[in-house]
């Protein structure tokens, strides 16, 4: 408004009143903008470059067979590159943690480790040549071996059928079998109230008691089985 001369700037407030009270303003078609709007789409459209569509990657086998890459679901948060990890030892140790002292627990489990590993190799020396054979050395084998041996194979869940409360036998899955059989053997461990014996020599001492099928851990798991025995009776209930 300011490069504006005054006579143009009274032509203007003198005009635009007069356009507004008019009702043909608002019912003429824009033709002169829709034209303006195509005329820049077809310069848009003169002027767009041609976009280059960039081809799928490919490998070629042996055999000359193309291969293309296949999309894959993300890894599991327990799987860990590193071959130090075992995520069945860091579960047991987190479930062996008491108020959050989880360098304790992984102490705990460390020098359970180095007893079986003493104790096997006395084991080892004192055995024969054709024993020798049989006895692992180990410790994460032996471990393994021992939750492997106390997972229950069946277990079961309350049902409430009629006003009455039924224990049904139901199959468990693994996670569920593996968290068994490390509570009884974590529970088997603390209920064991010796004076003088360290948490690592009771732990260490039961795991080589289930490694052999034998201790109070297996004994656990053979009432739980006994139990789901027992009940087999109501197991129609679980389709109920």
């Amino acid at each position: 408004m300011a490069l504006l001369g005054l006579s143009s700037m009274r032509h203007v407030r003198s005009v635009v009143p007069s356009l507004l009270s008019s009702p043909e303003v608002f019912l003429r078609p824009m033709t002169t903008s829709s034209a303006a709007n195509f005329d820049i789409k077809k310069r848009l459209k003169r002027n767009r470059r041609p976009v280059k569509r960039l081809e799928k990657p490919r490998l070629a086998g042996e055999d000359g067979v193309e291969f293309r890459p296949v999309r894959t679901d993300a890894a599991p948060q327990e799987i860990d590159p590193s071959v130090f990890y075992d995520g069945v030892i860091h579960k047991f140790v987190n479930q062996m943690m008491i108020h959050g002292e989880k360098a304790l627990s992984q102490q705990i489990m460390s020098r359970s480790f180095l007893i079986i590993k003493r104790k096997q190799l006395e084991k080892y020396d004192k055995a024969s040549e054709e024993k020798r054979a049989d006895i692992e050395l180990d410790p994460k084998k032996i471990f393994h071996e021992a939750i492997e041996n106390l997972k229950p194979m069946m277990g079961f869940s309350v049902v409430k059928r009629g006003g009455k409360v039924y224990m049904v036998p139901i199959p468990f899955p693994d996670a569920r079998r593996r968290y068994f059989a490390m509570d009884w053997l974590i529970d088997t461990v603390r209920g064991k109230s010796k004076i003088g014996q360290r948490m690592e020599d009771r732990l260490s001492s039961e795991i080589l008691a289930a490694y052999n099928h034998d201790g109070k851990a297996i004994q656990l798991k053979n009432d739980f089985h006994r139990m789901a025995y027992n009940n087999r009776a109501f197991a129609h209930y679980r389709w109920w």
